[in-house]
């Protein structure tokens, strides 16, 4: 809010909305009348989203696209916005990309990205074959995604953090996100384990 003290208003665009987990956390600590872009590259994503959105009288006005983060980065005008924010998909992204996405927001005043994926994770109870579980998973992180190059996986953190380092005041924190009784998501990452299981065989 201290950055922003005279502005009557925002611009935020959140990159890879999903359920709008940037959206609901910011809408609350923004003091300012907020202008919002939505993007996702899935159609029923977004209207998962629309469809459960919950407004404010400081939200002044919202837009939704189709986007795809890889392909079409160059397509956003970033420096029309305040704010950007993405969650839960640079561990994903290609090292080139993240230079480009720097390029693209060296003026941009604040840049936000949660539940960034590091490596570390869980299971609960413990079995011995926890750890070479992780280590697979970790491993396949940084394989190709469908994107035509490798992965930067678990160093993703790391990697957009130093690359900001230039421009920005940059901070990296722990989140607190517990998966404990979700267990729809349990039921989909265990799915997911398995895959990279049977693919690493």
């Amino acid at each position: 809010n201290k950055k922003f003290k005279n502005n009557n208003s925002v611009s935020i665009i959140d990159l890879g909305t999903g359920a709008g987990s940037n959206f609901n956390y910011l809408k609350p600590k923004l003091k300012f009348y907020q202008n919002w872009l939505f993007t996702d590259i899935s159609i029923n994503s977004m209207n998962y989203f629309k469809k459960n959105l919950n407004l404010s009288n400081k939200i002044i006005k919202t837009k939704f696209q189709i986007f795809d983060v890889i392909k079409d980065l160059d397509k956003i005008k970033f420096q029309t916005f305040d704010i950007v924010t993405g969650s839960a998909f640079l561990d994903i992204l290609p090292k080139n990309w993240f230079y480009k996405f720097h390029k693209f927001n060296s003026r941009t005043e604040i840049v936000l990205f949660a539940l960034n994926y590091n490596g570390d994770f869980k299971f609960l109870p413990k079995h011995k074959y926890d750890k070479k579980i992780v280590n697979l998973f970790n491993k396949d992180q940084k394989t190709d995604k469908g994107i035509g190059d490798k992965a930067v996986g678990p160093g993703c953190s790391n990697l957009i953090n130093n690359v900001f380092k230039k421009t920005h005041h940059t901070y990296l924190m722990s989140s607190k996100w517990n998966v404990e009784k979700n267990y729809k998501f349990q039921k989909y990452f265990l799915y997911f384990c398995n895959k990279v299981i049977e693919k690493n065989k």
